[in-house]
């Protein structure tokens, strides 16, 4: 009988044993991941913390560039609606009869100067030079640091703020420090698209209800492979039709992206946008896609 127990007990440690060995490749992950995004905060994070809008309704419309806008936009100015735009749509000839109340930029090129091109520089001079009222123009933290664009611009009825773009999210997070750092806006989803981030933004100035416009985010469709082997799709703006031909989708070295190297970017785009709606539920904000042709399928539908 002893000897039995022995050997139960034996096996019970062995048991033991085990599991911790399991669990402890997970742990060492979610440790490495927690120290990557402290690593990654202190070199391109801001603790000034997200300040609600005073003058905040419950309701507002945030627009995507995509061709549905068209269809859409004739309603949406009969309204009287709060507006939320993204990245070039200054060059839209809608931008002056919205008025929006916010400007969201979410681009790699915004952040390093590298990037810069002459069309970069003529949003920002469009930007300056037709926006008359007043608006809050959100920019991510580590263009200080790269481009510094927040220093373009100058027209003293924009002003801009900072926002926290550095992830932590994943399976191997602690999911009580990610809620609470994307509430206080020390961090973020891992954003692929502006959109996403336009969403948290907005989240975190108390809106409650967000409606999506021209979201289409339909380019797994047009995908295509030329003779070279070189992958790319056509991208549609609703404010420039010109945009026919298929364009390229290039590595940061400027080599042609592979098939599968793109296909993944779709998953990581598709997925952020189901975190967005997790984040979004927590908060008790609805978040209502109205593009019809849209492959987003995170969001109410109507």
């Amino acid at each position: 009988m002893h000897r039995l127990q022995r050997q139960t007990t034996s096996h019970a440690m062995q048991t033991t044993t085990c599991n911790n060995l399991i669990h402890c490749p997970n742990e060492m992950i979610v440790l490495q991941r927690l120290f990557v995004y402290i690593y990654r905060f202190s070199l391109r994070g801001t603790l000034n913390p997200m300040i609600k809008d005073e003058k905040i309704g419950q309701n507002i419309v945030l627009l995507g560039n995509g061709p549905s806008v068209n269809d859409a936009i004739i309603d949406l100015l009969t309204t009287n609606s709060v507006y939320a735009v993204v990245n070039f749509f200054a060059l839209s000839k809608y931008y002056q009869r919205l008025k929006p109340r916010y400007y969201i930029l979410s681009d790699g090129a915004f952040c390093c100067e590298l990037s810069f091109n002459t069309m970069i520089a003529d949003l920002i001079e469009h930007i300056n030079e037709t926006t008359k009222w007043k608006m809050s123009l959100y920019i991510p933290y580590r263009s200080i640091k790269g481009s510094n664009i927040a220093k373009m611009f100058t027209n003293p009825l924009i002003e801009v703020h900072f926002y926290n773009d550095i992830p932590y999210e994943g399976k191997y997070v602690i999911p009580a420090l990610r809620d609470y750092l994307y509430r206080k806006g020390l961090a973020n989803i891992d954003i692929w698209n502006v959109i996403q981030a336009g969403i948290m933004l907005l989240i975190l100035l108390g809106y409650k209800t967000i409606h999506l416009y021209g979201v289409e985010n339909s380019e797994p469709n047009s995908l295509k492979v030329n003779e070279k082997n070189q992958a790319g799709y056509i991208h549609e703006l609703f404010y420039d039709k010109s945009q026919s031909n298929m364009e390229l989708i290039l590595n940061e070295d400027g080599s042609p992206m592979k098939v599968c190297q793109i296909l993944f970017r779709y998953y990581k785009t598709f997925q952020g946008f189901m975190d967005v709606n997790h984040f979004a539920k927590k908060q008790n904000c609805r978040v209502i896609n109205h593009t019809t042709a849209s492959l987003i399928d995170a969001f109410e539908r109507v």
